[in-house]
Formats: C-alpha cells, sequence, structure tokens
C-alpha cells in the first residue's frame, strides 16, 4: 500500500530541484524568519522579481509583448520612457519567458479563517481540469497554491505536519494517500503527484468543504 506514489518520487524530486534553479528567478526576503506565522504570510515583508521578455494581459484586455519585470506587487511592461506599470489588481495573467503567472483571488492562506480578495501572484507549475497547482512565494519559501473551478483558492504551509493535516481535509477520502499522508511519506514537493493520484482515483474532483471550513468575509 505504502507504494502508491513511490514509483514517481525520483521524477518529482527532479522537477522539484529544476524549478528551485530557475534562473530568471530572484526572491529578495528582506525580514525573513524562522517560524514566520502562517496567518501573516500574505503580508510578509519580501519581494519577488521575475523579469525577461513576455507578454501580458490586463483585465478585459487582449495580450500584449513587452520585456516584463513582474513582482508580487506590480507589473512593469517595457523599458525606459516607454515602461508602463500597472497594479496587480489590473493584471489577468503574465508570460516570462517560459513561464505563466496568473493573479487569483479569493485565497485562503494558512492559519487564517477569511478568505482574502485581494490580488495574489501565483507562478502555474501544473493544470488539471479541476485544480490548478501554483506557487506562492511568501517570506516563508514558496508554497504550492491550489485554484479550485469554482474560483476558490487555498495556499498550503509548507512546514511537513500542517502541510500533511491539510492535505488530509482535501484528499483524506483515498484510503491509501490518507494512510501516507497520516505517516512522514509525504512533504509538499509532492503536492503535484498527491493530486494526480487522486483525480485518477476520483476524477469528479474534491469535495473542498473541509478545507474552507469556518470562512468569513476577508479584505
Amino acid at each position: 500500500m505504502r507504494q502508491l506514489l513511490r514509483p514517481a518520487f525520483s521524477v518529482l524530486l527532479v522537477l522539484g530541484l529544476s524549478t528551485a534553479s530557475h534562473a530568471q528567478v530572484g526572491l529578495i526576503m528582506a525580514a525573513a524568519r524562522l517560524g514566520v506565522a502562517a496567518a501573516t504570510l500574505a503580508n510578509a515583508d519580501m519581494q519577488y522579481t521575475c523579469k525577461g521578455p513576455g507578454s501580458y494581459q490586463l483585465n478585459s484586455a487582449d495580450w500584449q509583448p513587452a520585456p516584463i519585470v513582474l513582482t508580487n506587487g506590480n507589473l512593469t511592461a517595457g523599458k525606459g520612457k516607454e515602461a508602463k506599470q500597472f497594479g496587480l489588481e489590473e493584471v489577468r495573467q503574465v508570460v516570462v519567458r517560459t513561464d505563466t503567472f496568473v493573479v487569483v483571488r479569493n485565497v485562503k492562506f494558512p492559519g487564517a479563517n477569511a478568505i482574502s480578495a485581494a490580488p495574489t501572484l501565483g507562478r502555474r507549475t501544473w493544470r488539471h481540469a479541476q485544480v490548478e497547482l501554483f506557487n506562492y512565494y511568501a517570506a516563508a519559501g514558496a508554497l504550492p497554491m491550489l485554484r479550485f473551478p469554482d474560483g476558490k483558492v487555498l495556499v498550503l504551509p509548507i512546514k511537513p505536519k500542517e502541510y500533511r493535516a491539510a492535505m488530509l481535509k482535501l484528499v483524506g477520502d483515498q484510503p491509501k494517500l490518507a494512510e501516507q499522508l497520516r505517516g512522514n511519506e509525504l512533504e509538499p514537493v509532492h503536492t503535484r503527484l498527491i493530486l494526480d493520484t487522486y483525480l485518477r482515483w476520483k476524477p469528479t474532483g474534491f469535495d473542498t468543504t473541509a478545507s474552507f471550513a469556518n470562512e468569513q468575509p476577508g479584505n
């Protein structure tokens, strides 16, 4: 039973290492500390930057090619006097080289009861009809972020124990995954494989009720 995910672990770990070495991504943490409170991740004092040739799409607009500088707060398109700057609330999607970034809303962060309506930047790493997987960059590191068909978005913790507890709420009805999550086998690096395994077992998707329980209107 514990063999459910192991055949693909090595492939997933290679993918993780490739992502970590992505040459175009700079993550500057001005005040990163061990043990950052999960509920404050959305307001972490950090700056994420990705730049290079690409294109961007504003809300209700067509794609425009441009040199791109993208941070977790705004988009700069173009160079010199021709450069234009946009807040995330104006942006829908951005492509930088081969990376696709999406601005999402209705986000529930780890440890928070409220769902935040604020625009949040995510780098898409995997897409399925029933869920999209992104990286959300915070002072604590790159957190897995899931967007479901109803538009709700869930940011997962990266501490292994907290991560496994959050994933149990989402995929715990799959017996073998539940067994492995209750052990010490699965960590955030395995998120894509866990989601794929679950959807092969249940193609109709996830019951997110427990994951978004006690939600309240956010800012």
